[in-house]
């Protein structure tokens, strides 16, 4: 037997008060997107009717020919099928943090994990594989120093010229040794180098022509080591032990004493920053890049723009190929054709790291500079803009940017993780925690208020 209890209270309170039945989308929005815990809302702008889903597939497509590494929720390193969204987590925390838009990028070195290889010249150091030790649960190399008084380092040897930035990304990993060097060679000898702390993830030294050297968590108990330099016409790329000086110069020669290290998964491209790996096995490997996609019978875009809110962690890298406008990676863009489109990206570091709203309207480009964002490599970056013709009203908690940029009327889609183009310089490389899309809010109050409600 069971009962069933009614009440007949009436809510006394503000029905204002109460949360939207649409919750947590805002009143004010028609599409919301949280990646991080895969929670899909939206509004039609004609007829109301909401759409809300944990599946993606309701929402959106995420097209990609190849599949896509990622930390996934065990903290290791997982690969996710073909057109299949690559939701990523904290290596350390194992907390979601969203979905990786990244590009479409080749890696040059021939064998990404499997150091033994003839593409690999070891000098005073042993390499000798570590079955189960890896980022990803599978295989990682050993490498250990030899007791002689010599350059103590593993050179791969066998990557193409890189016409374009040069960056590396190594997952390493601490046994005895505490710090590790990554740099690169021409025939003049080494031309840019870092040195990293493998216990507490800091870049000690940067050398040498190198841009930028980063540190990210990568999943048990390694870190992804990142170094981005110019040009390589005829590169090679090498792993040193430096007898543990933090400062110490490019390639030591020193006695070494047998520490160890494990490394696992190398990548070598032409990019402006390290991305996720594509692994390779006796051959350079092409991986392919996310395109997302609303899916557009959900009706949720004003074709005049409309506001942005975004919460997406910063690159690897955010710097530029070019330096220029054009060359950097996009949060979210608004699409026309290829002469009317809209962008808000983060520019290069060389350029002081802002963030920028770009126009590009009949072939004509104008643009805003905003404040720079947290400049830390998976720094979390918040921001809301309001964007149509004449208007731009950008805040990030802090500071109001305007601006009066001529743009198309006539919009058709919502870019995510990408500019117009679906491949370049222009993809995040990154991942997007949350996006909240608005048709054009009405005051720079309003926007404030839905910054603060999304904080």
């Amino acid at each position: 037997m069971s009962a069933l209890l009614k009440s007949n209270a009436t809510y006394r309170g503000l029905a204002s008060a109460l949360p939207s039945p649409d919750a947590p989308m805002p009143p004010l929005a028609s599409a919301y997107l949280d990646f991080r815990n895969q929670l899909f809302i939206t509004r039609d702008v004609t007829t109301g009717v909401i759409t809300r889903s944990t599946l993606w597939s309701d929402v959106f497509t995420l097209t990609r020919a190849s599949p896509r590494a990622v930390i996934g929720a065990s903290g290791l390193i997982e690969y996710v099928a073909n057109n299949t969204p690559a939701f990523s987590y904290d290596p350390v925390t194992l907390e979601p943090r969203g979905i990786y838009i990244g590009p479409a990028v080749t890696n040059l070195a021939a064998n990404s994990n499997n150091f033994a290889a003839g593409t690999y010249t070891p000098t005073g150091v042993a390499v000798a594989s570590a079955a189960l030790a890896g980022p990803d649960g599978g295989t990682a190399y050993l490498l250990t120093e030899s007791t002689n008084n010599e350059a103590q380092e593993l050179l791969e040897n066998a990557s193409a010229a890189i016409a374009g930035r040069a960056s590396v990304g190594l997952r390493v990993k601490a046994l005895t040794a505490t710090i590790a060097q990554i740099s690169y060679s021409t025939a003049s000898g080494i031309v840019a180098w870092a040195n990293y702390n493998l216990r507490t993830g800091k870049v000690t030294r940067i050398g040498g022509s190198a841009i930028e050297a980063v540190m990210l968590p990568s999943g048990a108990g390694f870190y992804r080591l990142c170094l981005s330099a110019p040009a390589m016409l005829t590169a090679t790329f090498r792993i040193s032990f430096v007898a543990d000086n933090p400062v110490a110069d490019a390639k030591p020669v020193y006695t070494g004493t047998g520490k160890t290290m494990l490394i696992a998964g190398l990548m070598i491209s032409a990019w402006d920053g390290d991305t996720a790996l594509v692994p390779t096995t006796g051959a350079t490997a092409a991986g392919a890049g996310d395109v997302f996609d609303l899916l557009p019978g959900l009706n949720t875009f004003n074709a005049a723009g409309g506001a942005v809110y975004s919460e997406v962690y910063n690159p690897a890298t955010t710097q530029s190929a070019g330096s220029t406008y054009n060359s950097a990676p996009s949060i979210w863009g608004f699409d026309k054709d290829a002469s009317n489109y809209f962008r808000h990206s983060l520019r290069a570091v060389s350029n002081g790291g802002h963030q920028i709203l770009a126009a590009y309207n009949g072939g004509a480009v104008t643009s805003v500079v905003l404040y720079p964002p947290d400049g830390r490599a998976g720094g979390l970056i918040r921001g809301i803009s309001n964007d149509v013709n004449g208007t731009q009203w950008f805040w990030d908690g802090q500071s109001l940017v305007t601006g009066t940029l001529a743009m198309s009327t006539s919009y058709t889609k919502l870019l995510v993780g990408r500019s117009r183009a679906a491949t370049g310089s222009t993809v995040l490389g990154s991942e997007i925690a949350k996006l909240v899309y608005y048709p054009p809010l009405p005051s720079v109050a309003a926007l404030k208020a839905e910054f603060d409600r999304m904080g």
